[in-house]
């Protein structure tokens, strides 16, 4: 039986190009990695900033035009928690060598914030109230993955799994509530693994991760 599609090998890699071309548009299927597909179904983390992200990233952006910039809500992670916790904070993440003079600048502001300077678990659990607005200043990993938001640079999806299992301002949700977060981050939305995977390498973690995220499909 002749099949249309495969007439040698050349023309079969043109016609599957084409069509999985064609469904990413028609978004039939959405590319979750590296040569991997999934049927569309899920959602597509993008996130709107609120008028405080929005203006705090506007005022640093006209004072250091010339720094990289990242930010996301502490809000944004609520869907993929286990166990509900209230997270009002504002994170602003910075290149390193810029990170003291934002921390300065916003303290100057007038935001009526408080304003945390990279706090580590102990300065956390002690003095953050993560139930108030507030700002806290991390440093930017480069090459990390970021998503536009109109104007604005947020946090992608990846990146902030990773960082919510790294950095010690997220003590509160490592441990055994991550593996909800992962579990709960596969099913309700696209997960670029090969990005995760990728910035988890930077952050010296990829083969905790890519365990934990075998054992949680």
């Amino acid at each position: 039986m002749n099949d249309p599609f495969i007439v040698n090998n050349k023309t079969s890699e043109t016609v599957v190009k084409s069509t999985i071309s064609r469904m990413v548009k028609e978004k039939k299927i959405s590319r979750i990695g590296r040569g991997i597909y999934c049927l569309t179904g899920k959602n597509v983390f993008s996130p709107i900033p609120d008028k405080l992200a929005i203006r705090t990233y506007e005022a640093i952006r006209k004072s250091f035009p010339l720094i990289k910039l990242c930010v996301y809500e502490g809000q944004w992670i609520s869907p993929l928690l286990h166990h509900l916790a209230s997270n009002q904070i504002l994170y602003i993440e910075v290149e390193k060598d810029a990170t003291e003079a934002v921390y300065h600048f916003l303290q100057n502001l007038d935001l009526k914030l408080r304003v945390y300077y990279e706090p580590d678990a102990e300065i956390m659990d002690k003095y953050v109230d993560m139930n108030e607005a507030g700002i806290i200043i991390k440093s930017l990993i480069s090459e990390a993955p970021t998503l536009k938001a109109g104007n604005i640079r947020i946090s992608s999806l990846e990146k902030l799994l990773v960082d919510i299992y790294v950095d010690p301002d997220f003590f509160y949700l490592q441990g055994g509530e991550y593996f909800y977060i992962i579990e709960n981050a596969q099913a309700l939305y696209h997960i670029n693994q090969s990005t995760l995977l990728r910035y988890a390498s930077r952050r010296g973690v990829r083969d905790e991760l890519e365990k934990i995220i075998a054992d949680t499909k």
